[in-house]
């Protein structure tokens, strides 16, 4: 995979009043290597789109990515450890992919699904991290290029995962299982019709959400203080105008 070293990588996202907003740098470069022209008569809009959202000890993960109208540009994996306050960048962004769903199974071990989808969605990945957060690493499906887009996963322990994978053509669900945390993964199953993921069930209330605003634009991040929802946090949909 090649990178894109991320603009706010190290510097935080203040959260006040007004909806934060996550810097974009229109490098012509990046732009025309993402098929986009864009100019002052034709100005090209970035946005910022969220999936997932999860805690670990003192930490809150978003993922997601940014992207135009019609290309997807990067993904991004932000962080709070202070309970929504600021934001850091907590991965580089890499170019041409999405960020999706994230998983703590204790305060050590987790792992966020992503793919690349600079064509169709391909060389599905997890990002995995054994320390809390604070340091990630991309564990690639499949040691070759490959279509799919992971549907979806879940680990019942730091080794023992289930995932479902969508090749879009044929049979094209597909069920696999670890037990080496997300190392290797053997196939368990692959139907041209919809797979259950085994063991699934229905979680309890989640501590966090996300929840898109069209008033504001932005992205609310809440959590759940048992009779409601109060926001800590809220991060503009409209990252640059790039022209």
């Amino acid at each position: 995979m090649r990178y894109l070293v991320p603009f706010l990588l190290a510097t935080a996202l203040v959260a006040g009043e007004a909806p934060v907003r996550v810097e974009f740098a229109c490098s012509s470069d990046e732009l025309r290597g993402a098929g986009l022209g864009c100019s002052e008569d034709d100005p090209c809009k970035v946005f910022l789109e969220l999936s997932g959202i999860e805690s670990s000890a003192n930490r809150i993960f978003l993922t997601g990515n940014l992207h135009t109208e019609s290309t997807t540009l990067a993904s991004i994996l932000l962080n709070s450890e202070d309970g929504g306050k600021t934001w850091t960048e907590a991965y580089q962004r890499m170019p041409f992919t999405t960020l999706d769903a994230i998983q703590f199974v204790d305060f050590e071990h987790g792992w966020i699904s992503g793919e690349n989808v600079q064509t169709v969605a391909r060389n599905p990945f997890l990002l995995v991290t054994d320390d809390g957060g604070k340091t990630w690493r991309p564990q690639p499906l499949f040691e070759d290029e490959q279509p799919g887009a992971i549907q979806k996963f879940r680990f019942d322990s730091a080794k023992e995962g289930v995932l479902l994978l969508d090749r879009a053509v044929g049979n094209r669900y597909e069920l696999y299982r670890t037990r080496t945390g997300g190392s290797n993964w053997e196939l368990e199953q692959a139907a041209s019709q919809p797979v259950t993921l085994p063991g699934d069930r229905a979680r309890t209330a989640a501590p966090w959400r996300l929840r898109p605003d069209a008033a504001t634009s932005a992205w609310m991040v809440e959590q759940n203080r048992g009779s409601s929802w109060q926001r800590v946090a809220a991060l503009s949909t409209d990252v640059a105008t790039c022209r």
